[in-house]
């Protein structure tokens, strides 16, 4: 089998470019990053479930009305948030009581990824 210099020339260049990762590479453990992807994805699934209630708490809170409810494209939709956030930055308490609520909501996942390494 025959290379070209310039397959040749790209081997080199990848070898040389990669070299000084391979430290990294032989220090991955499959094992762990599954583990740490499982608790992640398990902390993404009680995020989102948890994210409907702590929002629904911050409208209540914050006494937000939308001036518009048919939303009909992207800008209307971002005005919309838009809005809501101002609305709830007003309210200091709201938002001081949303950020406990996903606290209780995401410790226990954190605490996992912590104790799992996740972050080393």
């Amino acid at each position: 089998m025959q290379f070209s210099k310039t397959a040749i020339a790209l081997l080199l260049g990848c070898i040389v470019l990669l070299g000084p990762m391979m430290d990294v590479v032989h220090s991955f453990e499959l094992s762990k990053a599954a583990a740490c992807a499982e608790v992640a994805a398990g902390a993404g699934a009680a995020g989102l479930s948890g994210a409907v209630p702590i929002v629904k708490a911050l409208i209540t809170c914050s006494e937000y009305k939308a001036t518009k409810t048919n939303v009909q494209d992207p800008t209307d939709l971002f005005l919309l948030i838009g809005n809501f956030v101002q609305k709830v930055m007003r309210k200091p308490s709201c938002v001081s009581d949303a950020v406990l609520s996903a606290q209780k909501v995401l410790a226990s996942h954190v605490d996992k990824l912590f104790a799992a390494k996740c972050f080393n």
